[in-house]
């Protein structure tokens, strides 16, 4: 998008075509990424970004998969993720209808994360029950045990190479961390609890050459333990 589409935008035309920032202009020209990336965001709200690293097309598509699993959902389980569960404006919200006359007609998830001194810090907000599609029964849906930043756990080989202070929460660290919807501290007591229930309920079997898995995923949780050698995972989602 070159400079001179940006200001006849300013100016009221209509945009003929979304603009372009090629983040290989981060190196090469400063000045002209930065441009270009500020008219993309503040005057149009949309871009195309070409050339970005990690951006190719098996994740572009991985992604979309993961947005149109969500949204094709039963409304019960989107409803989980509403914006009106946590404190932040962040999540699900449901479509207006047409004949309001104000609004907006489509679905959204809003997202976001925050700039802090030690990089960039995001949130995610999870309901910790769900309620099975098909029996009706309650289920733990969530994995917080696994990340309280007093609990050792998978946790601790995520980022291992960041420091980890015990006693400061994730609001200032790289550290991973876990709270209730309105922030405030779980006790990490009632985590252990929900572990060993868990744990009284695991069962154990050892995997053999063409074995095949089907599981509910919301009304089993699953997992594996430690093992040595070469691992293919070849998984298909329903």
């Amino acid at each position: 998008m070159t400079s001179e589409k940006s200001s006849a935008h300013k100016t009221g035309s209509i945009l003929q075509e979304l603009p372009t920032v090629d983040w290989l202009d981060l190196a090469r020209n400063r000045e002209k990424f930065l441009n270009d990336l500020r008219y993309a965001l503040s005057d149009c709200g949309f871009l195309v970004l070409t050339n970005a690293p990690g951006l190719d097309d098996d994740f572009q598509q991985r992604a979309f998969r993961e947005v149109r699993g969500f949204f094709d959902a039963p409304m019960d389980i989107k409803k989980t993720a509403h914006i009106s569960n946590t404190p932040y404006f962040r999540g699900y919200t449901l479509p207006t209808p047409a004949d309001r006359g104000h609004g907006q007609v489509i679905e959204n998830f809003q997202y976001g994360f925050e700039q802090t001194a030690d990089g960039i810090k995001t949130h995610a907000f999870h309901q910790a029950i769900l309620k099975h599609s098909v029996t009706k029964e309650k289920c733990w849906h969530n994995q917080a045990d696994q990340w309280h930043r007093l609990l050792p756990s998978v946790k601790d080989s995520v980022g291992e190479e960041i420091t980890k202070p015990q006693s400061t929460p994730n609001a200032t660290t790289f550290s991973n961390h876990v709270v209730f919807g309105d922030g405030s501290e779980i006790n990490p007591n009632d985590l252990l609890r929900i572990r060993a229930v868990s744990r009284s309920c695991e069962v154990l079997f050892p995997w053999k050459e063409g074995d095949v898995m089907i599981i509910d995923n919301v009304m089993a949780m699953h997992g594996r333990k430690p093992f040595t050698g070469l691992r293919q995972t070849v998984v298909a989602m329903a």
